[in-house]
C-alpha cells in the first residue's frame, strides 16, 4: 500500500507507522515519503476506529534528513549534460 512506510493497527486502534525506505540504506525525507506520510496521517484522522498512532524506524537511525539529490534537483533543475559547458 505504501512504499515507504509500514502500517499495522491492532485491536484497540493502535496504529504503528514504521518509517523504511527499502532501497536507501537510512531513512531520508524523498517525494515518495512525503506522499506516504500524507496519506498515512489522512488515514488516522479518517479512521473512526485508529485511537492513537506510534512512528518508528525501521532502520537504526530514526530518520538522517533529505536525500541531496533530490533537494539539488529542485533547488537547481537537473544538471545540464557535460557536453554543454
Amino acid at each position: 500500500m505504501y512504499s515507504t512506510l509500514g502500517l499495522n493497527i491492532d485491536d484497540e486502534g493502535i496504529a504503528l507507522v514504521t518509517i523504511d525506505l527499502p532501497d536507501k540504506p537510512m531513512n531520508v525525507l524523498t517525494p515518495e515519503f512525503q506522499n506516504d506520510l500524507a496519506s498515512v496521517i489522512e488515514r488516522v484522522r479518517e479512521d473512526a476506529h485508529i485511537q492513537g498512532a506510534i512512528l518508528t524506524s525501521g532502520k537504526r537511525a530514526f530518520f538522517a534528513g533529505a536525500d541531496l539529490k533530490w533537494l539539488s534537483a529542485m533547488a537547481f533543475g537537473p544538471k545540464p549534460p557535460l557536453e554543454e559547458f
